[in-house]
């Protein structure tokens, strides 16, 4: 569930960053890139504290997860209304669905489409994988404490975070 709810954010959060940035006509997604990490490292921070403080696991996890669907809440009451998207007009004519598959799949035509999924593929298994297991390798690894495994994870998604912050104007 956890890496479901996490899919479907990035996929959203993309497709509406994508829509933000073009209506702007500014490069703002790294920054909406940069919020994510930022929940991060406030999540490894928070497991320093539940850490330190001898929580159970399972009482962890379910004030997070109450924590996130309020905070869910809150955030879809809050988001405002945009007028740009990247949805066709309405007026628009409609296309067949062979028309449609056929703008769809030229992407892949491109070959600048593979080598972008390429190094995107790479990000997103040192991403992912220092996500899922730099924590517990910094523990079972090296024999650290786990509070000293979670900090490591903080390092890592501040040091995320601070390029995603800059990275757009990079």
């Amino acid at each position: 569930l956890w890496g479901f709810g996490n899919g479907a954010v990035d996929v959203m959060m993309n497709v509406e960053g994508a829509a933000i940035e073009k209506q702007s006509d500014r490069t703002i997604l790294p920054l909406f890139h940069a919020f994510f990490s930022f929940g991060t490292v406030i999540g490894a921070g928070l497991g320093v504290v539940a850490i330190a403080i001898g929580m159970n696991v399972v009482i962890h996890l379910s004030i997070m997860a109450v924590l996130i669907v309020v905070i869910a809440f809150v955030s879809i009451a809050n988001v405002p209304a945009r007028e740009g998207n990247l949805d066709a007009a309405a007026d628009a004519p409609k296309l067949s669905l062979r028309e449609r598959l056929h703008i769809t799949l030229s992407a892949w035509r491109e070959p600048r489409t593979y080598a972008l999924g390429i190094i995107l593929l790479g990000m997103a298994f040192a991403e992912g994988g220092a996500n899922d297991w730099l924590a517990l390798g910094i523990v079972e690894g090296h024999g650290a404490d786990k509070a000293l495994g979670a900090a490591g994870l903080a390092v890592f998604s501040v040091s995320m975070t601070a390029v995603r912050v800059f990275g757009g104007p990079l």
